[in-house]
């Protein structure tokens, strides 16, 4: 019997990952040696729920309790029949997870999936799951395994040439927040948080005792050398023109300036 047209893709979330499938057991395989999600084609008189609902009970044993139908997905390529794809998301299910014959079944964390061998379409649908864009359709185009065309909702998207750790460092900024309290490790003593961990290189407290000290030093210092120090090194101007604005001539300056310098490093 001739397959249909019409298929579906679902992505069942648990925590924050997704439940992916490694196709790698069948040898003649379109999707041979790729990640994807949960899926398959129509069955004659199904509808888009009766397929999904079958497709990931046969798949992974379990069964769903809560889905949202998120995009139609077009495929197009040369030689083969154009594909339409009902994409769904899944957060609730029932069951026990089961092999399946066609790959393995794992979960996969979010900030993790760019870094498995993905079809280059899959990476923008990912993207558009990712910012909870509404109802949406979209074409992928192909050349062999190259996407040579990418339009969502009619318009017409740039294909970018994206380094695998930039999209990583992207979807690590959009998971959760952790509390500064969240406890990281505990031997049965002092427990550490996520706090402890933090390191700020440049407010320490060594920084901030020389920030005292430097402070102490300069108020030590008598109110024309403090001027020339403040001319100087904070607002920038050089000692012509600090002896223009003081009154003084320039080896004067230059003087009261490494006295003052002098002074500064004696008292720190």
């Amino acid at each position: 019997m001739k397959k249909s047209a019409l298929t579906t893709l679902c992505y069942i979330e648990q925590d924050d990952s997704y439940l992916m499938l490694h196709r790698v057991k069948k040898q003649v395989d379109v999707n041979k040696d790729k990640w994807i999600g949960i899926g398959g084609h129509f069955e004659e008189g199904e509808s888009p729920e009766d397929c999904l609902f079958r497709e990931v009970k046969e798949e992974t044993g379990l069964t769903l309790t809560g889905f949202s139908f998120r995009g139609i997905v077009t495929f197009s390529a040369a030689g083969w029949p154009t594909e339409y794809m009902c994409l769904y998301t899944a957060d609730g299910f029932e069951g026990t997870l089961t092999d399946c014959n066609e790959g393995t079944l794992e979960w996969v964390r979010k900030k993790d999936l760019m870094s498995l061998n993905l079809w280059e379409g899959d990476k923008i649908f990912f993207r558009l799951l990712m910012e909870n864009i509404p109802f949406f359709s979209l074409k992928l185009s192909y050349e062999g395994d190259r996407l040579t065309e990418a339009v969502l909702n009619g318009k017409s998207m740039e294909l970018l040439e994206l380094r695998r750790e930039d999209v990583v460092m992207a979807l690590d900024a959009v998971v959760d927040p952790v509390s500064l309290f969240e406890p990281v490790y505990s031997d049965g003593g002092d427990t550490v948080c996520v706090m402890d961990q933090v390191k700020d290189k440049k407010n320490t407290d060594e920084a901030w005792l020389d920030h005292i000290a430097l402070e102490d030093a300069i108020n030590k210092l008598d109110e024309r050398e403090q001027r020339i120090l403040a001319l100087r090194f904070f607002q920038g101007k050089t000692q012509m023109e600090v002896s223009a604005e003081i009154g003084i001539s320039q080896a004067q300056v230059s003087r009261l300036e490494k006295n003052a310098l002098r002074q500064i490093r004696k008292e720190m």
